[in-house]
């Protein structure tokens, strides 16, 4: 495990850690987020939430958020649930369903992942675990690290080819 060093400038409305993750060929992102439940949400705090996956949705790596959102995510109504999914939704990532997570009811805490296609899927379902040490409860999911096709293999690229192909191409004829 190595630290992300880009999450030096820290969010006001929230606590953020990250780690890249790497066993044998696997390598990924994992990034742990507390909102304190005791302050309300704000407008910042989507903004700040947004600024962080402005950064990771970039890379090439599976990404993986956890974390006490404290935000009821299972009130498909609640205004903040829906504001909430929208950056998730325009990252085209995946917001994974669970169980209750909080001890008095209701999903506070979710786990979230890349959901794009030809990129690894691999949150199959979230575990959600009472252990007795926190009014919250633990969630825990399974990944498959083995080694995937990367979600675009520039390595395989033909340049010759691909000069070819692109410069017979309209785009490349100005007067087409």
């Amino acid at each position: 495990m190595s630290p992300i060093p880009s999450l030096s400038d820290h969010p006001t409305t929230f606590e953020v850690a990250g780690a890249r993750v790497v066993s044998g060929q696997f390598a990924g992102i994992v990034l742990v987020l507390y909102r304190p439940g005791s302050a309300a949400v704000q407008q910042l705090f989507y903004d700040e939430l947004a600024a962080i996956l402005d950064r990771f949705v970039v890379y090439r790596e599976p990404i993986y958020l956890a974390g006490d959102f404290n935000i009821r995510l299972d009130r498909a109504d609640d205004p903040h649930a829906i504001q909430f999914r929208l950056p998730i939704e325009s990252y085209r990532l995946q917001l994974h369903n669970t169980s209750s997570t909080h001890r008095l009811g209701g999903t506070l805490d979710a786990v979230i992942s890349r959901s794009d296609a030809g990129c690894p899927q691999t949150v199959q379902t979230v575990q959600v675990v009472d252990v007795g040490l926190s009014d919250h409860h633990l969630l825990q999911w399974t990944i498959n690290i083995a080694r995937q096709v990367p979600c675009r293999p520039w390595r395989r690229l033909d340049f010759d080819q691909y000069r070819s192909v692109l410069s017979s191409s309209r785009l490349c004829q100005p007067d087409s």
